[in-house]
């Protein structure tokens, strides 16, 4: 299957993210940095990353506007990279999971890779190009690295196959925390949240991004 990839040929920002930029006095009129470091393209290590991590995180929003974040965790080798503009995922989310609806032609994801043991992450804002109940395939629209800080080591342990049948429950629905799910977040030193920026008048820029806080609990 073939589909036609965005470009990016200015300024990689929003009109959200550039008001935020003056607001706070960090705009660079030329965005000479930022043009460096954000490509419509995986560089050569940002494909041979994603290849090698066993999970991704994908923020996807659904027929509400809501941004959602999704785990996937189909194992080493379980994302391939064809050529720079694309990402192949060999795995498909459960039915259950708000991502399994939002994996329609065109649909922006934003992705992140992140390896744990070393600290190491990358983004990127893609749109969905293909997909089944295996998997699914994005073409990038931006790809970028961050940081390591914040990031909490910790080693990744599967405790069964990806590919593994599993039992599972209905998933728990609320709109508001319980002491014990309060207790949790206080608790935690990673999280993962998905955010949805949109304007009809600048398509390539609006999507979804997904990104890793962290801290000391």
């Amino acid at each position: 299957m073939t589909s036609e990839i965005s470009t990016l040929s200015d300024a990689p920002f929003h009109q959200g993210e550039i008001a935020v930029q003056l607001k706070t006095g960090k705009r660079d009129p030329s965005d000479s940095l930022s043009k460096a470091a954000i490509r419509p393209f995986m560089p050569d290590q940002h494909r041979a990353f994603f290849e090698q991590i066993p999970f991704v995180v994908a923020g996807s929003v659904d027929a509400e506007g809501w941004p959602w974040a999704s785990i996937l965790a189909g194992g080493e080798g379980f994302i391939t990279s064809p050529d720079p503009r694309r990402l192949d995922i060999d795995f498909a989310p459960i039915a259950e999971d708000p991502l399994s609806k939002a994996l329609t032609q065109g649909a922006p994801i934003g992705l992140l890779g992140i390896e744990l043991p070393t600290r190491r992450r990358n983004r990127m804002n893609a749109r969905v190009i293909a997909a089944n109940k295996e998997g699914f395939s994005l073409g990038v629209d931006v790809s970028f690295g961050n940081c390591p800080q914040y990031i909490q080591t910790r080693d990744v342990e599967f405790v069964r196959a990806p590919s593994a049948p599993v039992t599972r429950s209905s998933p728990t629905l609320f709109t508001a925390l319980d002491a014990a799910t309060s207790a949790r977040i206080k608790q935690a030193d990673t999280f993962f949240v998905s955010s949805f920026a949109h304007s009809d008048a600048d398509p390539i820029r609006h999507g979804v991004d997904v990104s890793h806080r962290g801290g000391r609990p």
